[in-house]
């Protein structure tokens, strides 16, 4: 699995205005992807076609039921008869069926979110916590350095981590103007200090 494949950089989303690239076989990207789904699950749960999942209240999108529940039904359905084809996840110790490029659908996610980490952080060039200096890399996450990362999971709440820094993986200049290297403790300590701003409780803990 290449990073091209993953981020289908050749193609752009057909929002006028949007530079992401599109999801792999579709037209627009998973932002707008999301936006599109969302809309129509609320036409369709102000005319009563509710997802027919028990307890589950959003809008049908295909199927009878809301997007997420579609997909999560699908997966499962390609995993399984996969499974039973022999077609088997090619993660050493998964014994479940593929859903993408040859691995299940939880590996090809850890996989995929590896290798945009992965390049994010040869953008950046950091190879040490830019608070506190410590170099051991198992320890590094990224930061959003205005602490705006709530912007980013508030558009892509429903697509997870690698369509969230999938576009700094493709931006070298947006990942460098607002990201930044840090350990995890400092990462953690940040977090609670803006909390501490926000709540203006000089003793808040966590």
């Amino acid at each position: 699995m290449t990073f091209s494949s993953m981020l289908n950089k050749d193609k752009i989303c057909k929002i006028d205005g949007c530079n992401s690239a599109s999801l792999p076989g579709r037209t627009l990207c998973g932002h707008h992807r999301y936006e599109d789904s969302k809309k129509i699950e609320d036409i369709n749960r102000k005319k009563g076609k509710i997802c027919k999942i028990d307890e589950c209240d959003r809008g049908s999108y295909v199927e009878e039921l809301c997007r997420n529940h579609y997909n999560v039904i699908k997966r499962k359905q390609t995993e399984e008869n996969n499974r039973k084809k022999g077609k088997i996840c090619k993660i050493d110790g998964c014994d479940r069926g593929t859903n993408s490029k040859g691995y299940c659908q939880n590996h090809y996610g850890a996989v995929a979110y590896k290798k945009i980490r992965d390049l994010i952080f040869k953008h950046l060039g950091q190879n040490k916590c830019q608070m506190c200096g410590f170099r051991d890399k198992r320890a590094f996450t990224l930061d959003h350095i205005h602490d705006d990362g709530y912007i980013d999971k508030k558009n892509y709440k429903s697509e997870g981590g690698v369509v969230i820094f999938k576009k700094y993986a493709h931006d070298p200049e947006l990942a460098r103007k607002k990201l930044q290297v840090l350990c995890m403790n400092c990462n953690f300590i940040k977090e609670v200090e803006r909390k501490k701003r926000i709540s203006g409780n000089p003793d808040l803990i966590y």
